[in-house]
């Protein structure tokens, strides 16, 4: 009877070749075209740099306003260190919108800023209501008005 003979690192180093490396490698290909065809158009860079600035600020300001309703005590830049600190911690949780993890963030860096617990919970979730919460109602009037037009 004939056996088959072991196989070889090459075969292995193929294999991963193959299943690992070849489509990461096409991924970087066709990110690196969508990047190349963004910077051709300065306008464009400029509008995603600038409206992604913007959207920050925003959500900052909106931090911001909320902390001083409830008679804040921080400084600016502390509130925004708190709120890019959990805005990060948010991006790498699994949940949609970084819902709980996003608001456990900002409370204990506000908390850890010095502003009192209660405080600090009371303008967070004011926070997220006003950013996240409200602007889900008038998003789903819209989705049924372009849905009973067709638009969708």
């Amino acid at each position: 009877m004939l056996q088959s003979p072991p196989p070889h690192c090459s075969d292995l180093f193929g294999a991963v070749r193959r299943t690992v490396i070849r489509p990461i490698i096409d991924g970087i290909g066709t990110a690196a075209g969508y990047v190349a065809q963004v910077i051709r158009s300065l306008l464009r860079v400029v509008a995603r740099v600038g409206g992604s600035s913007l959207i920050t600020s925003s959500y900052l300001l909106a931090l911001v306003f909320s902390v001083e309703a409830f008679g804040g005590g921080l400084t600016v830049a502390q509130i925004g260190a708190s709120y890019l600190g959990a805005a990060a911690i948010a991006n790498i949780a699994p949940t949609p919108g970084g819902i709980g993890p996003l608001e456990a963030a900002m409370i204990a860096a506000l908390s850890g800023f010095g502003l009192d617990a209660p405080i600090a919970i009371s303008a967070v979730l004011t926070f997220r209501l006003a950013t996240f919460w409200l602007p889900i109602a008038p998003g789903w009037a819209t989705f049924v008005w372009m849905e009973r037009r067709g638009e969708i």
